[in-house]
């Protein structure tokens, strides 16, 4: 910067000789050379700082994915997943910005702005530190905005979160608001939200349009004050035309970084919010912590034992022995803690206190993904993903084979081979499941579960949804399975598999009895 303004003083007061003619010719080959070096470098500039912008949210991304794969299910139940969503989208998306355009945008802007004002000083003190100050003071008072920026970012943000869990929710349960008959109070809360945050986001709109229009102004009097006081000068002698010139030249190339400082600003705001409400995540508890020194699992006979376990909330004390091999079934009212005993199996959850063992082992000292290739659950609560139905039964095996599919889905009552049946193998399963029925879910999740003979098999609620050829199927399975099965249900007709009986009180000690 400080040589293309030398150049063109160079250049300008040659002019005013005639017979000078090389200087300006070769100060016109060295602009046009610095112009195509600019140019390379705002290329590169662009090139490098997304590379780095990247790499940035990469880091963070995987950072919230591993904290967020670690949470105990009651702490997934607490956050909607609209709420981490938004970590992943809108967040990410601001601290990138920050990274690649903010960042980048602000060193680059900075070298630049202070290189131009510190030729125009050298070149002439009185005209550089003018215009010095000027800029100067326009910083400082476009950065005294800062706090109204900040509220009407953080309020639209509030807002527009509001309406996207409240949209997110409404039109993935839009059955409920049609059963209901509340198509016309829900518009009517959408358009409630949609005028609140349309309020917002003007606000926020009027400060940033405010410290744009600051940064205009700052342009607009700076190339005013180059005029007058260059003007001026020149007339006392001061000053030549070369140097007001290359004044207003070096305006005009610095012109877009100082709207890029006001950019700059908006992208700082922003990512400041997004830090935060990352950070709050990755606050987010309780986690299901690995073991420090954690030990494999070979071998596994299958026997799980529950020594004083206490949930707040839904177990008190509890103990049990499920002896490998054997049927446990699991009884009780509605929260006297019954799918809370097989979270805590699977490690799902924790305990507040006492122990899990496996085989005489604490589940807490063995390795997470051994205890959950050991253990396997089959839930209506845990659904089915986008894939196939292939993908869906063989979704807990990396080394499953398409055998041992075709096998787990025969077992289940599905005929997996044939195309024009519902449960050929590559039917493609939409979004958890959507596009079936409960009934054919339940025997794709059953048959998640059993593939690859699980040593333990927890079953929740199985029966539901299912018809009465469901009903044999699920009999069956759990009358010849090898394994420990731990089951839960409200239908006495699996009783007559037990070998032994689990009821659980909301308020009284659970009740262990083996089955006559």
């Amino acid at each position: 910067m400080v040589c293309m303004a030398t150049v063109m003083q160079t250049m300008i007061d040659g002019l005013v000789s005639p017979e000078e003619v090389r200087p300006v010719a070769r100060g016109a080959i060295v602009l046009v050379s610095a112009s195509l070096a600019i140019g390379w470098l705002k290329r590169r500039e662009r090139i490098d700082a997304e590379t780095m912008g990247q790499d940035y949210v990469a880091d963070i991304r995987l950072e919230v994915f591993q904290h967020v794969s670690q949470l105990s299910a009651r702490a997934l139940g607490e956050n909607r997943k609209g709420f981490i969503l938004l970590r992943f989208v809108n967040d990410l998306t601001a601290l990138r910005q920050w990274v690649t355009l903010g960042i980048a945008r602000m060193t680059v802007s900075g070298v630049v702005l202070i290189g131009a004002m510190s030729a125009l000083t050298i070149m002439n003190p009185v005209l550089g530190g003018t215009l010095f100050i000027l800029i100067g003071a326009g910083t400082l008072g476009a950065l005294l905005l800062g706090r109204a920026i900040d509220q009407t970012m953080r309020e639209s943000r509030r807002r527009r979160a509001n309406i996207a869990a409240n949209l997110t929710e409404k039109l993935e349960h839009m059955i409920i608001v049609q059963a209901f008959a509340q198509r016309n109070n829900e518009r009517r809360k959408v358009k409630r939200q949609t005028q609140s945050l349309k309020r917002a986001m003007i606000a926020r709109a009027g400060a940033i349009g405010t410290f744009r229009a600051l940064i205009y102004v700052v342009v607009g009097l700076a190339l005013t004050t180059s005029v007058v006081v260059g003007t001026t000068l020149a007339q006392n002698g001061q000053a030549t035309t070369g140097q007001i010139m290359a004044a207003l030249g070096v305006l005009s190339l610095i012109t877009p970084n100082l709207f890029d400082f006001g950019r700059v600003y908006e992208y700082r705001k922003s990512a400041i919010i997004a830090f935060e409400k990352t950070e709050n995540l990755l606050r987010k508890g309780p986690v299901i912590v690995p073991a420090d020194a954690p030990k494999s699992l070979k071998a596994v006979k299958g026997k799980l034992a529950f020594e004083t376990v206490s949930v707040t909330g839904s177990l008190k004390a509890f103990s049990a022995v499920a002896p490998a091999g054997q049927r446990i079934v699991i009884t009780g009212a509605n929260g006297a803690g019954k799918s809370t005993v097989l979270m805590l199996a699977l490690r799902l959850i924790e305990p507040d206190s006492g122990q899990i063992l496996i085989d005489g082992k604490d589940i807490r000292t063995v390795k997470t993904g051994h205890l959950r290739r050991s253990i396997s659950i089959a839930s209506p609560n845990l659904p089915l993903l986008r894939g196939t139905i292939q993908s869906n039964i063989a979704y807990g095996s990396k080394t499953a084979s398409e055998d041992d599919i075709q096998q787990a889905a025969a077992r289940c009552g599905m005929d997996g081979l044939n195309p024009e049946s519902p449960y050929w193998l590559e039917t493609m399963v939409e979004e958890g499941g959507s596009n079936l029925s409960a009934g054919q879910r339940m025997r794709i999740i059953l048959a998640r579960a059993i593939l690859g003979n699980p040593p333990v098999l927890l079953l929740d609620e199985p029966d539901n949804h299912l018809d009465e050829a469901g009903l044999e199927i699920l009999d069956s399975l759990i009358r010849e399975y090898d394994g420990t099965i731990l089951l839960t249900t409200h239908r006495g007709s699996f009783a007559k598999h037990a070998d032994c009986r689990w009821h659980l009180s909301a308020v009284d000690a659970p009740v262990i009895e083996a089955a006559a």
